[in-house]
């Protein structure tokens, strides 16, 4: 039997989440080639999940601590602060946020 799913839902930590808004980052700020998983959230194919314990560890630390560990001059990032790189990056969390791309996972009490 083959089963065939229109969609995936994937619940993503911090370290997940940090690398796929930094891919996507540098896809639309430096003009990289489109990475797979924009695709698929483009395409409704996967949605992400995640909570708001996630995204305030992203916008309070985790993001900069990525930022500060990549090669600046190989990932394109030459003349750019890390402040700016930072803000890019919250920048587009928050699309991918509004775009329902990414949503906040709503616990459910009663078990």
């Amino acid at each position: 039997m083959i089963m065939v799913f229109k969609s995936l839902r994937a619940f993503v930590d911090t370290n997940v989440l940090v690398n796929i808004v930094y891919s996507i980052t540098l896809h639309h700020r430096l003009n990289k080639p489109k990475p797979m998983i924009l695709g698929l959230l483009e395409s409704e194919k996967l949605v992400l999940y995640t909570d708001n314990a996630v995204i305030n560890e992203l916008k309070g630390g985790a993001l900069r601590n990525l930022l500060m560990t990549v090669d600046k001059v190989k990932h394109g990032w030459n003349d750019i602060e890390i402040n700016q790189m930072e803000q890019y990056s919250i920048d587009e969390l928050s699309y991918l946020l509004s775009k329902g791309y990414v949503r906040l996972a709503v616990p459910r009490c009663g078990w």
